[in-house]
C-alpha cells in the first residue's frame, strides 16, 4: 500500500473512531438518564471518559498487536495537546474562570499520578503489577466521584442529585443519531405510545445506537493502529512519534470540540473539568489497561524529555489556574507556544 493510501486510512479510520466514540457517549449518557442517573456524574463519568474513548480502543488494539510505542506516545502527547492545544487556545478565546472545589479535587490529583506515572517509567518499562495500580486508582477515583447523596430514578435504580441542564447543552444527538432515530419512529406503532411505552422504546432505541457506536470504535481502532505503524516504518520513524503527533491529535478531537461548544456556551467549568478528567483517564485508565494487556517500553526520548515535559506543562497549568483562579489570554498563548515548541523539537529531534 502506497504511504498517500496508507494516510488516507489513517484518517478515515480516525473519523470513524471519533465518531464512533459520539455515538457511544450520546447513547451512554442517555442511558444512564433513563436509569436514573444525574446528568452532573454523566458529564463527570460517561462524557469525559467517552472523550478519551478513542485513545483507549486505539491503545488496546496496539498493545494486543504489541506496539507499545504508540500508546506512550498517544497518552502523552494527548495530554499534553489536552493542556496547551486545547486549553491554550480556548483561553484565547475568552477567560476560563475556574472553581477551587476542581482545582482542589481533579488538578491536584492530576499532578500527583503524573508524577507517579514518570515514576513508574524510570526502569523503562510500565509493568502488568504498575498497570494494576494505575487502573485500581482509576476506580477509586470514579468511586470518589459518585459520593453524592442517592434517591429514586426511574426503572427503581439509585438516582443522584446534580446539574440537570447538562445533557441539554452538551449531550447533542448527531446529525446520524437524529436519522436512525427517525428510522425507529418510521417502524415504530402508529397509535400515539404511553409515556411508559415511549421511555421503553427509547431504552432499546439508545442500546441500538450504542451497540453501533461501539463496533465504529472498534473497527477504527482496528484500522488506526496499523496505519499508523506503516507510516512510521515508512519514515523510518520511532512509534512514539507517530503516536505523540498524528494519533494524539487525532484522538484528542472530541476534547477540542467539547471544549469550544464549553467556550460558545460559556460552560468553563465544564471544559476545565472534561480537560483533567480525560487527562486522568488517559493516565490511569488507557495506561493502566494498556500495561495489564501487555507492558510498555519506555524509550530513551519519553522517558527523559515527552513524560517531564507532560508533567512540567500539567505544573505549570494548575500555576496559572492557582494564580488568580482564571486562565487567561496571555497564559493561553504561552500554553500555546509551548506546544508548537514541542512539535517543532520533535521534528528537529527525528529528521
Amino acid at each position: 500500500m502506497s504511504i498517500g493510501l496508507e494516510f488516507l486510512v489513517l484518517v478515515a479510520a480516525l473519523a470513524v473512531l471519533v465518531k464512533g466514540s459520539g455515538f457511544f457517549v450520546d447513547s451512554a449518557s442517555k442511558l444512564a438518564k433513563q436509569l436514573g442517573v444525574s446528568e452532573f456524574i454523566i458529564g463527570l463519568t460517561i462524557v469525559a471518559l467517552g472523550t478519551s474513548l478513542p485513545e483507549l480502543a486505539s491503545a488496546i488494539a496496539a498493545a494486543l498487536k504489541g506496539h507499545t510505542g504508540l500508546i506512550i506516545g498517544n497518552i502523552v502527547g494527548a495530554n499534553i495537546a489536552n493542556i496547551c492545544l486545547n486549553l491554550g487556545l480556548s483561553s484565547v478565546i475568552i477567560v476560563l474562570q475556574i472553581r477551587k472545589e476542581m482545582f482542589r479535587r481533579d488538578g491536584i490529583f492530576l499532578v500527583i499520578i503524573s508524577i507517579l506515572f514518570l515514576i513508574f517509567s524510570l526502569n523503562r518499562i510500565i509493568s502488568r503489577g504498575e498497570g494494576l495500580v494505575l487502573y485500581t486508582l482509576f476506580m477509586f477515583y470514579l468511586g470518589y466521584l459518585f459520593k453524592f447523596q442517592p434517591g429514586k430514578g426511574k426503572f427503581g435504580f439509585k438516582t443522584y442529585l446534580g446539574d440537570s441542564e447538562f445533557l441539554r447543552k452538551f449531550v447533542r444527538p448527531t446529525t446520524y443519531t437524529t436519522i436512525i432515530a427517525y428510522g425507529f419512529n418510521f417502524i415504530s406503532p402508529k397509535k400515539s405510545l404511553t409515556p411508559e411505552e415511549q421511555s421503553f422504546f427509547d431504552f432499546f432505541k439508545n442500546v441500538f445506537i450504542l451497540i453501533l457506536g461501539a463496533f465504529a470504535v472498534f473497527y477504527g481502532a482496528k484500522y488506526v493502529v496499523p496505519s499508523a505503524v506503516n507510516i512510521a516504518y515508512y519514515f523510518k520513524l520511532p512509534e512514539d512519534l507517530v503516536g505523540l503527533v498524528l494519533l494524539s491529535l487525532g484522538t484528542t478531537l472530541p476534547e477540542i470540540t467539547v471544549s469550544l461548544t464549553a467556550v460558545k456556551k460559556g460552560l468553563n467549568n465544564i471544559l476545565i473539568g472534561n480537560v483533567l478528567g480525560s487527562n486522568i483517564a488517559n493516565l490511569l485508565l488507557i495506561g493502566g489497561v494498556s500495561a495489564i494487556v501487555h507492558p510498555l517500553a519506555i524509550n530513551t526520548i519519553s522517558l527523559y524529555y515527552t513524560i517531564p515535559f507532560m508533567v512540567l506543562m500539567t505544573f505549570m497549568l494548575l500555576t496559572f489556574i492557582r494564580s488568580h483562579w482564571l486562565l487567561r489570554m496571555f497564559e493561553g498563548l504561552i500554553l500555546l507556544v509551548f506546544y508548537i515548541l514541542f512539535i517543532i523539537s520533535l521534528v528537529l529531534f527525528f529528521l
